[in-house]
């Protein structure tokens, strides 16, 4: 059996190894016929992305990207300008200098961007420079940059268009460095960069990011407390209201130094997603403050474990919490925002908890209580929690009928179950085990109606689907029985006992393939029985 798996493993390597080669063989042709066009020598080997050819005395340099080419040539320049085809264009790319060439067939194709429209409309004027922008800028060329430090070619790696049309590129390149470095095509009005302004704008969010990292660890180590917030979605909502005046003002001031730059668009770019770091770094401070700032008592508070899963990825476990007395609030936004977790309440607390207390803890008999403290920014966090089951009254119907049942007096469960439903009304838990009575004692089809309106109450109650798999196991409905295990798994779909179950009833329907999916994602959730049966079966 491990021979088998090894060879399968050999196999899918084989074939992913054979496909990136495959793949660079056809990426080498693509790059040949392109350097034939330029005019340079074949490449045998693609060892790296990047190499360099010396024309003329000058380095080009270039980098597959991708499929594409890039083709630059070093040059200094305080203009800069970026020209692409109309399609390229990007949202909000508008806003950073299109300049007209005053050429209608040039403008009607191209979309020409400078940090410095009027210098650029100058430039681009001149009737040699719009010349050689018509050679260069063809169908497989499809951006022509400078960006104040290299003046860049991207060229198609299969682009439409005869590659024979690249056959002067570098030449023009060569001869439009050339034309750049004639001042007298320079308007006398462009200056130098000043990069202290774009300095500036990248390292002070990033500076106050690394002293909000900085003054966590200090403030967690003077507390010498585990923070933990009770509701997370608080504290994403005190960063939010905090960040609010922040994100426009950041945002102008961004706009207004990048479009001074060459390549104004790409810094601006840069700048937003520096400004989204800064925002989740922001957590973390204000997490700390809580745990810094409270020296109050702690209060007590008790919390019922309404449900229980296990993240696979992290293997941490989790408890769903719920304040005892109240009902969940639900948030029709949240509840959209949430529906890629279906295994976790959105509108309850969780509590990340050990192993053991995670197996030995029952939903809906174990009580969380939690310690908490008000800390700051109406943020409250957890200090510690206790776990401990809810003692029942000695008059309490559920204990009556449980014992009932126990002593093995059926009907005189079922009669207990149901006056204690006509007193307190739908409960599933009362339907349950009034349907685990009625099962004992034969009454099939009331057992099964009970154990059905136990999950129209609460769809992911697992025992119930048990007990109703349990009974039509001995009828052989395995159809029915399929039926039933879809919806819970429906509910719970990362929970590897729904499949698991599942895949066991196709097993005895004669749907072997469907059986060793089924047991294929109980066993990738964490089912060891299931990778036990897959063994044995593959």
């Amino acid at each position: 059996m491990p021979s088998k798996i090894l060879l399968a493993l050999a196999l899918v390597v084989v074939a992913f190894l054979s496909l990136i080669f495959f793949y660079s063989l056809k990426r080498l042709k693509r790059l040949n016929v392109l350097l034939q066009a330029l005019g340079l020598k074949r490449r045998r080997f693609l060892l790296s992305n990047r190499f360099v050819e010396v024309l003329k005395g000058e380095k080009i340099f270039f980098e597959i990207m991708g499929e594409s080419l890039s083709i630059s040539l070093p040059f200094k320049f305080p203009l800069g300008f970026t020209v692409k085809k109309k399609e390229y264009l990007k949202g909000f790319e508008d806003l950073f200098g299109i300049v007209k060439t005053g050429d209608a067939e040039l403008d009607s194709r191209l979309v020409l961007i400078s940090n410095d429209q009027k210098a650029a409309e100058g430039l681009f004027q001149n009737e040699s420079m719009r010349e050689i922008l018509k050679k260069i800028c063809n169908q497989r060329v499809n951006l022509l940059e400078l960006d104040g430090k290299n003046l860049r070619l991207l060229v198609s790696l299969k682009g439409e268009g005869d590659p024979t049309q690249l056959k002067d590129h570098l030449s023009n390149l060569l001869g439009l460095k050339k034309l750049l470095m004639n001042e007298s095509y320079l308007s006398p009005s462009v200056s130098r960069v000043n990069r202290i302004g774009l300095y500036l704008l990248y390292g002070i969010p990033i500076s106050l990011g690394i002293l909000g990292i900085l003054a966590t660890v200090w403030m967690n180590h003077l507390a010498k407390s585990d923070f933990s917030p009770l509701e997370y979605k608080n504290v994403i909502l005190v960063t939010f209201w905090i960040f609010l005046p922040i994100i426009p003002v950041y945002l102008y001031i961004s706009y207004r130094i990048t479009r001074k730059e060459p390549s104004g668009y790409t810094k601006f770019s840069i700048s937003l997603c520096i400004l989204a770091a800064w925002f989740v770094l922001s957590f973390l401070p204000i997490q700390a403050l809580n745990g810094f700032f409270d020296k109050s008592e702690g209060k007590a508070e008790d919390f019922l474990v309404i449900d229980k899963y296990l993240r696979v990825k992290s293997r941490s476990y989790v408890f769903t919490l719920l304040k005892k007395g109240e009902k969940p609030k639900e948030n029709f936004l949240l509840k959209k925002l949430v529906k890629s977790f279906p295994d976790a309440d959105p509108f309850a607390f969780r509590l990340k908890v050990k192993q053991d207390e995670y197996f030995k803890a029952e939903p809906n008999v174990t009580i969380a209580r939690l310690v908490l403290r008000d800390g700051a920014l109406g943020i409250k966090w957890i200090e510690s929690y206790t776990l401990y089951s809810r003692e029942p009254k000695h008059d309490d119907c559920h204990v009556v009928g449980y014992r009932l049942y126990k002593e093995g007096d059926l009907n005189g469960a079922i009669r207990e179950y149901t006056a204690c439903l006509e007193e307190k009304g739908k409960d599933p838990l009362l339907y349950y085990n009034r349907g685990v009575a009625y099962r004992k004692k034969g009454e099939y089809e009331n057992a099964i109606n009970d154990f059905e309106k136990a999950i129209d109450l609460k769809p992911d109650m697992f025992e119930a689907y048990k007990n109703i798999d349990y009974i039509l196991f001995q009828k052989k409905e395995w159809s029915r029985i399929v039926a039933y295990w879809d919806r819970y798994v429906k509910e719970k779909p990362y929970d590897p006992e729904g499949y698991f179950e599942r895949a066991g009833a196709y097993y005895h329907w004669g749907k072997e393939r469907e059986a060793i999916d089924d047991a294929t994602k109980a066993c990738k959730l964490g089912k060891k029985e299931a990778c036990s049966w897959l063994k044995k079966r593959l």
